[in-house]
């Protein structure tokens, strides 16, 4: 039975984005005869409403063919099973009387009430969204997904002020270049200085410095060094600057005090060795202070005196 409207039904939806179709439509759709095919255009017609804003959509067998891709044969069949299940009714557009143009109307199925439930009634689409109830539903949907998009963006502020944050002053702070030497010419990170002096000492590190620093001022480093750490080593192992060979002396926890001869150079390299080991690493420092404190107890005092108190002390 085809029906005849004057003007268009304009569709205002809340929810223009959103395609709801209730259990009992889609059940009777897979219930027809080629199922797949019905449900298939009934949505397209359902998303062309949507698109459109109006329950009497424009959709000619033209139009179906070229975005759906099917043949008219197959067009007309499954338009013709919606027609006849009550799915879809064809529309005329008239105009002063005159038949204008051809429009399709949805319709929905809903149990005819809650205690008859298997039984169904056809309802025109007047609104795709259907019931009040699941308008509402809508409202209550539409409100937890913008409040998970609100989060959303604020994570996503959250993670970019992370990214973009510059790093920690602790981290600078590691990876920071001090100046060394008279001039200021050789840059060294802390780590880097320590690393060198653990390897070597002290003393002979800082002469190894300072030659360095000397010949990069005097051509205004011509050589463009830039990692000094490298540079040192290969001073070091290549003797530049007539560096003397480094002999790494003998650990002082393995010396006796009962040769008078060696008193002297113990003494003195007790104190450079834990001397600089109380200026890099104090863990160390008061490990091997316990361990030289076991085996020379005199010698110990005496480092303790030289490297904590600067005072004086006669072995």
């Amino acid at each position: 039975m085809e029906q005849v409207i004057e003007t268009d039904v304009v569709l205002d939806d809340i929810a223009d984005n959103l395609l709801v179709v209730n259990k009992q439509t889609i059940e009777t759709l897979y219930k027809l005869e080629n199922g797949a095919e019905c449900v298939a255009l009934y949505v397209f017609y359902y998303k062309t409403a949507k698109w459109q804003k109006t329950n009497c959509i424009k959709a000619n067998d033209e139009y179906i063919k070229k975005c759906l891709g099917w043949g008219y044969d197959k067009i007309r069949k499954t338009k013709s099973i919606l027609k006849e299940n009550g799915l879809i009714t064809l529309v005329q557009g008239r105009k002063d009387n005159k038949i204008t143009s051809w429009y399709v109307r949805l319709s929905y199925i809903v149990p005819k009430n809650e205690v008859e439930s298997n039984k169904l009634e056809i309802l025109e689409v007047g609104n795709p969204t259907s019931s009040k109830q699941e308008i509402d539903a809508l409202k209550i949907t539409i409100k937890m997904l913008e409040d998970n998009i609100d989060m959303l963006k604020k994570e996503n502020i959250l993670l970019k002020e992370k990214l973009d944050k510059p790093k920690s002053t602790k981290e600078n702070e590691k990876n920071t270049k001090h100046k060394y030497g008279e001039y200021g010419r050789v840059l060294l990170t802390d780590e880097q200085y320590k690393k060198l002096v653990e390897e070597y000492d002290k003393a002979f590190i800082d002469d190894v410095i300072a030659k360095v620093d000397a010949y990069v001022e005097s051509n205004n480093n011509k050589n463009c060094y830039k990692n000094f750490y490298a540079v040192i080593k290969n001073a070091i192992n290549g003797k530049w600057f007539n560096i003397r060979e480094y002999t790494k002396p003998k650990p002082i926890t393995t010396l006796e005090d009962n040769n008078p001869e060696e008193q002297e150079h113990i003494t003195i390299r007790a104190k450079n060795y834990f001397e600089n080991l109380y200026n890099t690493d104090r863990d160390k420092y008061y490990n091997e202070l316990g361990k030289l404190q076991l085996k020379n107890p005199t010698l110990a005092r005496y480092v303790v005196n030289q490297v904590e108190n600067g005072g004086f002390e006669e072995l």
